[in-house]
């Protein structure tokens, strides 16, 4: 990197507002291809949903199995559908628009280290909370009796969000750096970690400004749609059409934004970032 990148590099804006508005016009830039490739990847779903609690008055069980199934489907498609549109938004940023095709086909080419970085974050997150059940437990126990159990789980909550937090900064664009630079699962983490150092309070509040509304009406659907087809159905047309593309696109800003402040205004010019 020259002095003249790095120069423009240390005056790219990194705020949460600036990351957030960035993040909307992107999604409206590429509101129809996003869209398309979350349908293409989450139409799996919508074909299981009517088989199980579609086409009768599903039982309790067969609500369960649906349950469990669009929690193992949704957690792959969703990965895929994330990294397809993660790496279409990331062209259009650096002027090459892509076909749906080919987002898909990355997608697919760099599942592999998608599926072993995602299995490192569960596992860090679990190793990261052990100690927030020790305090948890340690509180409750040496208060003796004074310290309720609805107390102690309070502070565990409250610790494990912490660390929640803690990890959705770091790592907050790993998936960009798997589809734009082919990059390992490990190796896309400490990429991650190198590029939100210095800016993970910014990038949990934008994460925080970007999936707020998402969750808050995933809620409300829950509570105001009785039927679980019908509510399957809502949450997954929601996921399409907003929460997957926008979540996707606000990696790819974060990504791209953290590059040109930490690596040079040239870096994403390179050809053979997206070889």
């Amino acid at each position: 990197m020259t002095s003249t990148d790095a120069t423009a590099g240390s005056r790219t804006t990194l705020t949460a507002g600036d990351l957030f508005g960035r993040t909307f016009s992107l999604w409206g830039a590429r509101f129809v291809p996003s869209t398309s490739i979350a349908l293409l990847f989450h139409a799996p779903l919508l074909l299981t949903g009517w088989a199980m609690l579609g086409r009768h008055a599903p039982s309790e069980a067969g609500i369960q199995a649906w349950e469990l199934v669009n929690s193992i489907l949704s957690s792959i498609l969703g990965a895929l559908a994330s990294a397809a549109i993660t790496y279409g938004a990331l062209r259009h940023l650096r002027g090459q628009d892509t076909s749906v095709g080919a987002c898909a086909k990355r997608a697919f080419e760099c599942f592999g280290s998608l599926f072993v970085a995602s299995v490192l974050v569960v596992l860090i997150g679990i190793v990261a909370t052990l100690p927030v059940a020790a305090i948890a437990v340690a509180v409750m126990v040496g208060a003796r009796g004074a310290v309720g159990a609805d107390t102690a789980g309070i502070v565990g909550a409250a610790l494990a969000a912490l660390v929640f937090a803690v990890l959705i900064a770091r790592y907050f664009v790993y998936v960009a750096a798997i589809v734009v630079e082919r990059m390992g699962g490990a190796q896309s983490l400490k990429e991650s970690a190198r590029l939100s150092a210095g800016f993970r309070g910014t990038l949990f509040l934008f994460g925080l400004l970007i999936s707020a509304a998402p969750m808050m009406l995933a809620i409300g659907i829950g509570y105001v749609v009785p039927d679980p087809f019908l509510r399957a159905l809502v949450v997954l047309g929601f996921t399409i059409f907003v929460s997957s593309p926008l979540s996707a696109c606000s990696i790819a800003v974060a990504y791209h934004r953290l590059k040109l402040r930490k690596d040079g205004i040239d870096v994403l010019d390179a050809a053979k970032v997206f070889d």
